[in-house]
């Protein structure tokens, strides 16, 4: 059998397919080949990725297409990979006596906990994004905040069904949960750090991401070491954002009023950045973003003032105006 579009060419032979792609031809022993993965055909695109014995990588033969019963006679004898990890999956989590004292319980709870956190799972997605366009800001940093401390809380309430790792047996709360809301603060603390030292926060993160990554272990009772880097990025911008954002919202200290000096404006589009003269432990020909307000006033007066607070962890972090809203 042979499957022709534009450049691409599938020949399925008895005992090898020879597959023509944008880069050459493969040929591929049948026998060689000892899993398929991803066999499956969207919007009229033809995937299979294989594994073949003494490959490093996984070809991949795709086409436009769909796939038909003659594909799907030639791979019916070549295991599935994905049907194989879903059916270890499902087996692994109905052997879970979290979920219930007999198979059928089991099976009626690892349902309804699917289906409750996909539920969550769009919530999440919405609160993540938010954080793209935080208004109002505070409502939606504490949301951002505030909502991987539930998921967790949830985790560790749930008696062993869920897990932040995803662990064999257990349901993953993890990535789908915490993942956005995350990252969206990771970007709160890159776009609205205001510190005079704007890497406090960052270096501070460090630590503070390893205490979330032990204090999950300590609720799962088990460390997972395969996914301990995405984790330490993880927990490390969600840490920087809760951070950031706490050493602002929490500072009710009073400020000092400093003035600094314009030398030059530059705007593009909807975007504003002043190059200032030294200041506090800046030096010379440090830019900053502002509102327009601010831009305007510094193109006529060539003159701005900084309000200096201390910051409630002690980083010390500013707010600029035009002179005559400061004073």
């Amino acid at each position: 059998m042979a499957v022709r579009v534009f450049y691409l060419k599938l020949v399925l032979e008895d005992t090898q397919l020879i597959y023509t792609g944008y880069f050459g031809t493969r040929v591929i022993k049948k026998s060689d080949i000892l899993n398929t993965r991803n066999l499956q055909s969207n919007y009229g695109i033809c995937t299979i990725d294989l594994t073949v014995r003494g490959k490093m990588w996984a070809p991949t033969i795709s086409f436009f297409g769909p796939i038909d019963d003659a594909i799907e006679a030639w791979f019916k004898d070549i295991p599935n990979a994905d049907y194989q990890e879903a059916v270890e999956t499902q087996d692994s989590l109905l052997a879970n006596s979290a979920f219930g004292d007999t198979v059928e319980q089991r099976a009626l709870r690892i349902d309804k906990s699917e289906t409750l956190l996909s539920r969550w799972g769009w919530v999440a997605v919405a609160i993540g994004l938010w954080g793209f366009v935080p208004y109002p800001y505070d409502v939606c940093l504490s949301v951002l905040i505030v909502w991987p401390i539930l998921v967790l809380v949830a985790v560790a309430f749930s008696k062993g069904r869920w897990t932040i790792n995803g662990h064999k047996g257990t349901l993953s709360a993890g990535n789908t949960l915490v993942l956005l809301p995350s990252l969206a603060l990771g970007l709160r603390a890159i776009l609205d750090n205001q510190g005079v030292e704007w890497w406090h926060p960052a270096l501070w993160a460090i630590p503070a991401a390893f205490v979330l990554m032990g204090l999950v272990a300590v609720i799962e009772r088990r460390a997972d070491k395969s996914l301990m880097a995405i984790n330490a990025i993880l927990y490390f911008m969600y840490a920087c954002g809760t951070l950031n954002y706490l050493n602002v919202a929490l500072d009710t200290q009073d400020a000092r009023n400093i003035h600094v000096t314009v030398l030059k404006a530059d705007a593009y589009r909807d975007s504003y950045t002043l190059t200032l003269g030294p200041w506090e432990s800046r030096e010379a020909e440090n830019t900053l973003d502002v509102p327009r307000r601010v831009y305007e006033q510094a193109k006529t007066e060539k003159r701005l003032c900084l309000k200096i607070h201390p910051g409630a962890l002690g980083w010390s972090w500013y707010e600029i105006y035009p002179c005559r809203a400061a004073s």
